[in-house]
C-alpha cells in the first residue's frame, strides 16, 4: 500500500519532441481518442526528434520502431507512441527513417 508521502510525490514529464499539442480525444483513431492506452496528449511533430520525456532509460522498444517505452528513475513507465495518423499500416522502414531517438 502506498504511503500518503508517495500519494503527493510530483513527477516531471517532458513533452518527447516539439510540435502543436492536441486532446487526445481530438486524434482520428479510436484506440487514442477513447484513451484505451490510458492518458496522455497528442503532438503534431515539428521535426522527427524523439526525446526521453522522463529522466530515465529505454525499457523497450517496438520491433517496428513506432514505439518506445521509457523508465524513469522515480519508477514511472512511460510509453510514447509515433504513428503517422490517418494512415494503416506504415512500413516500419518509413518510420525509420523519418524518426530518430535521442
Amino acid at each position: 500500500m502506498s504511503s500518503t508521502k508517495e500519494k503527493n510525490k510530483v513527477l516531471s514529464v517532458i513533452a518527447p519532441l516539439s510540435g502543436k499539442v492536441v486532446a487526445l480525444e481530438q486524434v482520428p483513431d479510436p484506440v487514442f481518442a477513447e484513451k484505451a492506452l490510458g492518458e496522455g496528449a497528442a503532438i503534431i511533430p515539428e521535426s522527427g526528434k524523439i526525446y526521453s520525456p522522463v529522466d530515465g532509460e529505454v525499457a523497450s522498444v517496438a520491433a517496428t520502431q513506432h514505439a518506445f517505452g521509457f523508465s524513469s528513475t522515480d519508477g514511472l513507465d512511460v510509453l510514447v507512441h509515433a504513428v503517422v495518423l490517418g494512415r494503416r499500416n506504415v512500413p516500419a522502414a518509413h518510420l525509420q527513417q523519418s524518426l530518430r531517438l535521442y
